[in-house]
């Protein structure tokens, strides 16, 4: 399914984050939900530019400097799933140590080059992303450190198998939520303990959100504002991955050929109106309409349902 490109119109997250460049300009929304339970492992692809891993994707480590550390888990965590991360490298020559968080956004639809320096400041006020620092006296090697998302949102942790911690809340946990680390500081390299210590699946993880995110001003060797934060794709010589350059006037798309992103089974045969967008099908736009809901892509408030025919 093609990707669905988002015009930005004002909106009260926008007015938060009208300081800082965009991040998420484009993304495919159209994904349909995976309830399987995939190995967990750091993307391959979606780091900070200081950031190596060794060939199996557990283990990350900064090369230089103190910061571009932000790494991220290659799906998204389940609710009460327990991951550890063990630091296994440190370094005192820096101050600071590992961040923690989660985003709601899918890391393989973000630019690599639009990552800012720090998860903190730089995404603590972002839309879809809750990032924290940890205690400092948590940064030594050998450290394990487990973490989980439970239902009521709230990011928990514990220091090796230790007293209960609770590190933020507020988390959306309607959505998937990916983890988000920064090898910052002290901290120079982490290890992702396999298997997961403890998982409680969910029964269903819903659709990728319908909104994009604006994220901090990107400090990396990214100077374009306009590159789309989309899945890299390999170039012709197989080597590294890239991203197209996409306008942020962009129109939004979508036909009556592509699935409700609703219910995914269903066909868009629908338009929601005051907006206009064509995204849903019938029965889900009723139930829209039903519940006072948003569109899904803008927002905006749905009056009416207006169902469309084939000619």
């Amino acid at each position: 399914m093609g990707n669905i490109y988002i015009k930005e119109t004002p909106s009260e997250h926008e007015q938060q984050n009208d300081q800082r460049s965009a991040c998420v300009k484009t993304t495919k929304y159209l994904q349909k939900p995976n309830t399987l339970l995939r190995p967990l492992f750091f993307h391959p692809y979606t780091k900070g530019t200081q950031v190596n891993m060794d060939s199996s994707h557990h283990c990350a480590w900064r090369k230089s400097g103190f910061c571009n550390g932000i790494i991220f888990t290659n799906r998204p965590v389940l609710i009460q799933e327990k991951v550890g991360l063990k630091i296994t490298k440190t370094d005192a020559s820096w101050k600071g140590g590992l961040r923690l968080g989660c985003t709601i956004f899918d890391p393989s639809l973000i630019d690599p080059n639009a990552l800012p320096k720090f998860v903190c400041p730089d995404l603590e006020k972002t839309h879809g992303f809750w990032v924290s620092a940890l205690p400092q006296d948590c940064m030594k090697e050998g450290t394990v450190i487990s973490f989980w998302v439970n239902s009521q949102g709230h990011f928990l942790y514990t220091v090796n198998e230790g007293r209960e911690h609770l590190l933020m809340k507020g988390l959306l946990v309607s959505w998937p939520l990916w983890v988000v680390i920064d090898v910052y500081g002290t901290t120079q390299e982490v290890r992702l303990q396999d298997p997961p210590m403890k998982c409680v699946s969910q029964s269903k993880l819903p659709l990728q959100p319908p909104y994009p995110v604006r994220s901090g001003k990107a400090q990396t060797s990214c100077s374009n504002p306009s590159v789309a934060c989309v899945r890299p794709t390999k170039g012709r010589s197989g080597s590294s991955p890239c991203a197209p350059e996409v306008s942020s006037n962009t129109q939004p798309q979508h036909s009556l050929d592509e699935d409700c992103i609703l219910c995914c089974s269903h066909q868009v045969d629908s338009v929601l109106y005051k907006c206009g967008h064509m995204c849903v099908c019938y029965g889900c736009g009723k139930k829209l309409l039903g519940q006072n809901a948003k569109c899904p892509l803008c927002r905006q408030p749905v009056k009416e349902i207006i169902k469309t025919y084939r000619n």
